[in-house]
């Protein structure tokens, strides 16, 4: 009986995760007029694909999403490590203030610098770039990269880096050749999480974004919209089409993310 509750209540969780994916999927997949009539899985179609991937600029938003968030990864995983190693292996002062700052600056909503995002990126002539979102991406994604390899480097003994010096390695060597391949398997794992919140960030390419050319797939798929009706099969296909990478880093990447997060977390 005590074993049977939580086997019952990870299963009624799954039903709950995965009953809205299958939705969606079954619903991409019924020919649209069987959707006009509400019949949901009546007929098997695959021209809501065709038409989102041959008809519309859907596909060049999936390319500037896949570029801003593989940007965004690797710049937030290269100025993360070298900040972790700064803060663990350099006398700092204000390290604990530092640490409470980069706590703080996720709790900030995005909504409230949105404005000031706009006015700098209008400015400096940014609007529709990649660098307007990969620069407030990193930002955003570089407290959770920092704590994470800080809380790593911290386990990692400063034996290592004492047999480096002696062996003639620069800091900057030290780091690249010792302690970055003790880290890596951390380093993966919030990759795969700065990634995903690339991937999946909505409001800030919605403001940043105003050319069709230059918009993410969050954004793209929010465009879907008929001037009579809502084109529910070509909004599900697309929907479908976004979440297939996050469903194959998830299921190809949990083991390496489990792993790097826990060695993050636990001392």
């Amino acid at each position: 009986m005590k074993r049977g509750f939580p086997i019952a209540v990870a299963w009624l969780a799954a039903v709950f995760a995965v009953a809205p994916i299958l939705w969606v999927l079954i619903t991409s997949v019924t020919p649209a007029e069987k959707l006009v009539q509400g019949r949901v899985g009546a007929g098997f179609s695959l021209a809501s694909y065709i038409r989102v991937l041959s008809h519309t600029e859907f596909p060049l938003c999936i390319i500037n999403s896949a570029l801003v968030a593989l940007l965004t990864t690797l710049f937030t995983l290269a100025l993360g490590l070298i900040a972790a190693y700064a803060l663990t292996r350099f006398r700092v002062v204000a390290k604990p203030l530092i640490l409470a700052l980069l706590l703080a600056i996720p709790l900030f909503p995005q909504i409230s610098i949105l404005i000031y995002l706009y006015l700098a990126a209008s400015r400096l002539g940014l609007i529709n770039t990649y660098a307007a979102l990969i620069v407030p991406y990193t930002a955003l994604a570089l407290p959770l990269a920092i704590w994470y390899l800080v809380a790593v480097l911290d386990d990692i003994p400063r034996d290592l880096d004492n047999a480096a010096r002696l062996d003639g390695c620069a800091p900057l060597r030290t780091l690249t050749s010792v302690l970055m391949p003790l880290v890596l398997p951390s380093m993966v794992a919030v990759g795969l999480l700065v990634f995903l919140l690339s991937w999946n960030e909505f409001i800030i390419a919605l403001v940043l974004t105003t050319d069709a050319k230059a918009r993410t797939a969050p954004v793209g798929l929010a465009m879907f919209q008929g001037t009579h009706y809502i084109p529910w099969a070509d909004i599900t296909a697309a929907a479908v089409v976004v979440l297939l990478p996050v469903v194959l880093l998830a299921f190809f990447g949990q083991r390496m993310l489990v792993a790097g997060l826990t060695r993050g977390a636990l001392k």
